[in-house]
């Protein structure tokens, strides 16, 4: 028997995961069809009950206008379902995606993985892309590439003041403890990164309010428009007593 390295039994792994996640995903998917003809069906018999009952063209209006609010119902318990089960394909997709993208950080693959773009500061950096600490453009080895899981706008730009800032001793070590200590618990891990990906889809919108929530008062430092705000305020309170 061959033995097998531990880097072929972590790739092994991976290859295994994302077959299991991309097998869920199709299944998902032909769920969610089903269920989308099934919501059509339903919509259409409770538009033709609801319709024909209030158009009397049924003898009997009760049962068949309680047909059709009983199809409508159907509808949207299906509508429902369909929703979630979208957003389990959904998942699915990008757990497969992720592994994936662990067996081309593995096998060094920098082509097939995704560009991880940095932030203005970080490209006059002396020595960022001297030493390949990050890649100036698609398809270039860089070690942020090799790390670069993270999933949010906020997590890249803690990596990068990683990457480019010293950190003590001290910090190091429980940096190192962290790492032994998820080592084993790549569920736990993926799931993390999964609802990171999620939450990303909204991270422009999330950086900005962040941005906007941090920001000095803006009204504050234009005293005679904050004035005028504030009497235009009490106004309606004013009218409303004079009438």
């Amino acid at each position: 028997m061959i033995p097998v390295s531990p880097r072929q039994s972590i790739l092994r792994h991976y290859l295994n995961r994302r077959e299991t996640f991309s097998t869920k995903r199709e299944q998902t998917a032909r769920r969610a069809r089903r269920i989308s003809l099934a919501r059509l069906v339903f919509f259409l018999l409770a538009a033709v009950f609801i319709v024909g009952a209030l158009g009397k063209f049924f003898s009997a209006f009760l049962a068949a206008l309680g047909l059709g609010v009983l199809f409508l119902l159907v509808f949207i318990v299906l509508v429902l379902w369909h929703d979630r089960v979208l957003g389990a394909r959904d998942r699915f997709q990008l757990l497969a995606d992720m592994n994936d993208e662990a067996i081309r950080r593995m096998e060094r693959d920098w082509a097939e993985l995704p560009h991880l773009g940095v932030d203005p500061g970080v490209a006059h950096h002396p020595i960022a892309f001297d030493l390949d600490i990050f890649a100036s453009e698609p398809g270039r080895a860089s070690l942020f590439q090799l790390l670069g899981t993270v999933g949010t706008p906020r997590g890249r730009t803690t990596l990068q003041q990683w990457l480019l800032s010293p950190a003590d001793a001290s910090e190091i070590r429980a940096r190192q403890g962290a790492v032994r200590e998820l080592q084993e618990q790549l569920d736990w891990r993926q799931q993390l990164q999964l609802h990171a990906r999620v939450l990303s889809t909204s991270s422009t919108d999330m950086e900005k309010f962040l941005q906007w929530a941090e920001a000095p008062p803006w009204l504050s430092k234009r005293t005679l428009l904050f004035r005028t705000a504030q009497g235009l305020s009490v106004l309606p309170t004013l009218l409303l007593g004079l009438s």
